[in-house]
């Protein structure tokens, strides 16, 4: 019998990428009947009989992750009755994508609250609703429970949550108050980054290019989202870089980087989208994006950045 299938049966919860992930972990291992000697297996290895594949390990790594983390770099701001609001540090990830992920917000509230492994079967749930970027420090919504996070899903997905983003970006833009209207394509290959699409982002008329990337034209039919944000310029310094809010209407990923790289204006710090990068005078290992604020029908929570966030001379 296969070991992934094998593997499936005992673990049930798993899904096909962390059982890959359980074998190439060597979490998974086949032990000798006799000489008790174990040594890794890879998925497809044929066994005699189940009992030769120990998954000790994997049991170990699912129970360490279910005790949680308590000493993440994550504030509690709001207590609701099935969710809470928290404020997350720039590096700490708002969803474990793997199982070896253990400095998420995920790993925050199970240590915290307990009870959600109960009422979430899934071994690496996915408690945020919404996402921020592993590097974007800020405000997000936990759900304690399915309903919950299905609750806040639906806000999302309906525009129900206006989102604030507070940023450091480079440039002086002309005008103080403006809107961004966008095609943000999904580009294959490249680790999910969106690229902005826009003639001129301050025109009245909206008016996408083409390309001539015949990857790109496969992809827009599935792939291209309109994306819309107002930016408001809070500071201007003399040394060429600004301080800027900016509300989003609509929620796509990476939208305010995309956005903002794509008027003139790149986030400090942004090694994505800044096409200018190595030639900056400031050392920022990654980008200047604060979720400063959250609107909803359920309450209003302001987490303003501190007056030491600012661009660092390298």
């Amino acid at each position: 019998m296969r070991a992934d299938f094998i593997l499936r049966e005992r673990f049930p919860g798993l899904s096909r990428r962390q059982i890959a992930e359980a074998f190439e972990s060597s979490w998974v291992t086949s032990a000798h009947a006799t000489s008790g000697f174990r040594r890794p297996l890879k998925k497809s290895a044929k066994l005699e009989v189940p009992e030769q594949l120990d998954a000790s390990a994997l049991s170990e790594r699912l129970e360490k992750l279910k005790a949680g983390a308590g000493d993440l770099p994550i504030r509690p701001i709001f207590n609701g009755a099935d969710f809470v609001v928290v404020s997350k540090a720039a590096g700490i990830a708002s969803v474990p994508l793997n199982l070896s992920d253990d400095r998420t917000v995920t790993a925050w509230a199970r240590f915290h609250y307990p009870e959600v492994n109960t009422v979430f079967s899934e071994p690496q749930p996915e408690l945020a609703p919404h996402r921020l970027d592993t590097y974007t420090a800020g405000l997000l919504i936990v759900s304690l429970t399915p309903e919950s996070h299905a609750r806040w899903r639906d806000a999302f997905s309906l525009h129900k949550v206006e989102k604030r983003y507070t940023a450091w970006v480079w440039g002086t833009p002309e005008k103080t108050d403006f809107d961004l209207r966008t095609s943000l394509l999904l580009v294959t290959g490249k680790a999910r980054v969106l690229k902005a699409e826009e003639k001129d982002p301050f025109a009245d008329e909206f008016e996408e290019l083409g390309t001539s990337d015949k990857s790109w034209k496969v992809e827009r039919a599935s792939s291209t989202h309109t994306a819309s944000s107002r930016v408001k310029v809070l500071e201007s310094h003399p040394d060429g870089y600004s301080k800027v809010l900016v509300t989003t209407f609509t929620g796509i990923r990476h939208q305010v980087r995309a956005q903002m790289a794509h008027a003139g204006f790149p986030l400090i710090g942004d090694r994505v989208y800044d096409e200018q990068i190595d030639s900056r005078p400031f050392a920022h290992t990654h980008h200047m994006l604060w979720a400063s604020s959250l609107q909803t029908e359920e309450g209003t929570w302001i987490d303003a950045p501190p007056e030491d966030w600012r661009p660092r001379m390298g």
